[in-house]
């Protein structure tokens, strides 16, 4: 068993000059305006309470040699001109995706070599999936932008969303040499301006009609802009493409398990925070054609996903409420809700199934989550971490196996790991004689966790213990993401936590981590919101390919 500690370094302050120290009431007035830009200058690494054998209570080790640091001990790495905003690893594991501004980037896995540069969208892609069975095609999605290149109303519905779906062997490659560009937009300028001025001598009556500089500089930007977005639609080529957008969070599903069909949200985003109906559709992929719409959401859809057969479709909505769909009547099965008590509600933010498809997990705004049986509709259970109380819990994620369930929250970087299946007591405690409790409201919470880990803030600089300020930084904390493996990393849990910059593995059998940051020097130039970049598991490498930024790392979690 691996025994090295993290290094103490790392729980230090970046500088060995302390920060100045103020008077309570003079730090208790900075503290209202506490930013991200602050939060590094203050926060240092620091564990609460860190993962464990269950079994004997021995804390969990870091494996040798770490922590490994960016730039310095990644496997590999790929480093883009634009900020990643999506990846996905296709069904033979074969290719990797990545979503780039308005392209896509695709790597050979083995060789580490770009395969493919695709492009058709105008709007900025947020969601690149591959198809579960078929490795050579995805599907794109990118909303409307809330920035407009022209203000009439056809261009701005020429710029809505689009979902697009690809085949490797159709994209056309044909790319627009911006000379060429340049070329056919000076043309278009001269003809129109000579059209001006032909107008202007065939009517001796009026002003001499002509273009000013500033007019000639704009029109020629606007016919450039137009020549492109053309040319980038016709790179579809025959690419089927709908109006909307496809959700990507977690370990959500988009397409049903036989690929056949597509969850999407249908046209424009509604309206947030409001009363609003919001519809989510299955796209049938053979005919082309919309087959059912599931209503009843009536704010922001979160979470949407197939069940692992195919007959569901889970949701989780900022209306309070989470819902079970049957896929082919669209008829709502189950509406699970955030409280018992219908006069409380908050924003759910994240769901999934269990792998054999009987349990269905939520998240909510308020820092807990709950577990239902989904052929009774029974509540096995709601858990809430110490350090997460009244904020976001949202990520969340099932072992391979199904026997656990981690939750990630705002607050510390809280991350809870629980058994759902386990049967407990009357009074909280495991036994053979106790049924599942209908659990939901506070101070009514399941005790019987597994695993904990939460951060400190021991270690922050110039705080001096006063309970107004913690307060602050605790927030700039927050799981953002987490994932067990599969295969031969089914018993790895990895996590990332925003202002932490760094990204974990935990082995829950080896009870050892793996951990990867960016070098203290590194830090203090960085924003606490560092930590929230996609990450997904290369199973049968022992790798995870992590996204910092514009930079993508691929880190070993072998041993």
């Amino acid at each position: 068993m691996p025994t090295d500690p993290m290094p103490a370094a790392r729980d230090a302050p970046l500088s060995t000059t302390p920060l100045p120290t103020a008077e309570p009431s003079k730090r208790a007035k900075q503290v209202t305006s506490f930013s991200s830009s602050d939060f590094p200058k203050y926060w240092r690494y620091a564990i609460e309470h860190d993962f464990a054998l269950p079994a004997t209570g021995e804390a969990a080790q870091y494996a040798p040699g770490h922590p490994k640091y960016r730039d310095a001990d990644e496997a590999s790495k790929l480093s883009f001109e634009k900020r990643v905003s999506s990846l996905s690893l296709n069904a033979d594991c074969t290719l990797l995706a990545f979503a780039v501004g308005t392209e896509v980037d695709i790597y050979a896995v083995e060789t580490g070599e770009l395969v493919k540069l695709v492009k058709g969208h105008i709007n900025p892609i947020s969601a690149v999936i591959w198809h579960p069975l078929h490795p050579r095609e995805f599907v794109t999605s990118s909303p409307k932008s809330d920035l407009r290149s022209f203000d009439d109303a056809e261009d701005n519905d020429k710029q809505r969303s689009e979902i697009v779906f690809w085949n490797l062997d159709d994209i056309i490659e044909h790319p627009l040499d911006e000379d060429i560009v340049n070329e056919m937009a000076s043309a278009a300028l001269e003809t129109i301006t000579a059209q001006i001025a032909q107008h202007s001598t065939t009517d001796s009556s009026a002003l001499p009609w002509t273009l000013t500089p500033e007019d000639q500089a704009s029109l020629s930007k606007t016919i450039r802009t137009k020549l492109q977005q053309s040319h980038t639609v016709y790179l579809r080529g025959h690419s089927p493409t709908i109006h909307g957008t496809v959700l990507k969070r977690g370990d959500s599903s988009c397409f049903s398990p036989d690929g056949n069909s597509l969850l999407y949200l249908p046209g424009e985003r509604q309206g947030s925070n409001g009363d609003h109906p919001w519809p989510l559709a299955i796209f049938d992929i053979a005919t082309g054609s919309r087959k059912v719409t599931l209503n009843g959401h009536t704010d922001t859809i979160m979470y949407a996903s197939f069940s692992p057969s195919g007959s569901l479709v889970g949701t989780a909505s900022w209306d309070g409420t989470f819902r079970l769909f049957d896929a082919i009547t669209a008829q709502a099965v189950h509406i699970f809700r955030s409280y018992d008590d219908p006069e409380k509600t908050c924003q759910n933010w994240a769901a999934a199934f269990s792998p054999d498809g009987s349990m269905f997990a939520g998240s909510t705004g308020t820092g807990f989550f709950r577990v239902w049986q989904i052929d009774t509709g029974k509540v096995l259970g709601s858990w809430m971490s110490k350090g997460s109380q009244k904020r976001w819990c949202r990520s969340v994620s099932w072992s391979g196996d199904g026997r656990y369930l981690a939750a990630g929250a705002r607050g510390l970087g809280s991350i809870v790991v629980v058994e759902p299946g386990m049967q407990v007591s009357t009074t909280g405690q495991t036994g053979e004689d106790g049924g599942a409790r209908s659990e939901s409201d506070e101070g009514n919470f399941r005790t019987d966790e597994v695993q904990r880990r939460q951060l400190s803030l021991s270690a922050c600089v110039g705080l001096d213990g006063q309970e107004h300020v913690p307060g602050f930084i605790a927030t700039h904390l927050e799981t953002t993401q987490l994932s067990y493996g599969r295969g031969k990393c089914a018993h790895k849990l990895a996590y990332k936590v925003a202002g932490d910059r760094g990204l974990e593995v935990y082995d829950h059998v080896k009870n050892i981590k793996w951990r990867f940051a960016a070098r203290e020097e590194e830090e203090l130039s960085m924003r606490s919101n560092d930590g929230w970049g996609d990450f997904l598991w290369l199973e049968d490498r022992e790798q995870i390919v992590s996204v910092e930024g514009s930079v993508v790392r691929f880190w070993d979690v072998s041993g």
